[in-house]
């Protein structure tokens, strides 16, 4: 992330002096553009995270040395635009009270 944002900030500097030192359409056109990237990938984001509904279906009931899946499924909609998506989950034993936590 900070990688993208040194990138970002070159970036507009070298548009910003190349639209001092040739001030036309084209070096404005840059510079607005550039200037239009952070809040159009602001809005798209919100707009993806308000059609993101998360389902899960767990399993009606588990017997003892059978394995127990869990199924996550997403609506559609622009969310698979978007594909990096990262899952926390706790599962807590309720006989022993034991914790079991992963990404």
């Amino acid at each position: 992330m900070f990688k993208n944002w040194c990138i970002y900030i070159l970036t507009l500097t070298g548009v910003f002096l190349f639209f001092l030192f040739y001030q036309m359409w084209f070096a404005w056109y840059c510079l607005v553009l550039l200037l239009l990237i952070p809040p159009l990938a602001l809005l798209m984001c919100l707009l993806s995270g308000r059609k993101r509904h998360p389902v899960l279906t767990p399993p009606r009931n588990v017997k003892i040395g059978e394995p127990a899946y869990i199924e996550l499924s997403l609506r559609e909609g622009i969310t698979t635009m978007f594909s990096f998506l990262r899952i926390d989950y706790s599962i807590t034993e309720k006989m022993t009270e034991k914790n079991f936590s992963a990404r």
